[in-house]
């Protein structure tokens, strides 16, 4: 199974100003962002809508999201969908990516796959997708 690597800069992250539901445990938020993969096998933009909920835990969290991507992956040009969950629990990060089957189009049409993102100390940001793609 081939693996695309990229660097990706996360420009926007917006977080709405109410949360649409406060619990004793935990709030509950919609946010969005953005982010920019260059450098490597993917170049692109990502735009992402994501339910959160920020606990009363310090460094706990998690979200939800969809990702709708626009660009180029080993060459191929397209577009595909990729649903994210993550969790940060006392500041250990989990993480799940996916591509949505079906979602591709153009030259990612019938694209499967997995992905992951590696946060270094520094804050760089590094995207990896395993994927398969027919014939």
């Amino acid at each position: 199974m081939p693996t695309a690597k990229s660097q990706f800069d996360l420009d926007v992250w917006e977080e709405a100003d109410q949360p649409y539901r406060v619990t004793d445990g935990a709030k509950l938020l919609h946010g969005k962002s953005s982010r920019k993969f260059d450098g490597g096998d993917i170049t692109g933009r990502g735009w992402t809508e994501m339910i959160m909920a920020q606990t009363t835990e310090e460094k706990s969290a998690t979200y939800v999201g969809i990702e709708f991507f626009e660009g180029t992956v080993h060459g191929r040009e397209g577009t595909f969908v990729l649903s994210h969950s993550s969790s940060q629990d006392r500041g250990q990060l989990s993480s799940r990516y996916f591509v949505v089957p079906g979602s591709g189009t153009g030259g990612l049409a019938g694209l499967r796959g997995t992905a992951t993102i590696t946060i270094t100390p520094d804050k760089e940001h590094f995207f990896e997708l395993e994927y398969e793609l027919p014939g």
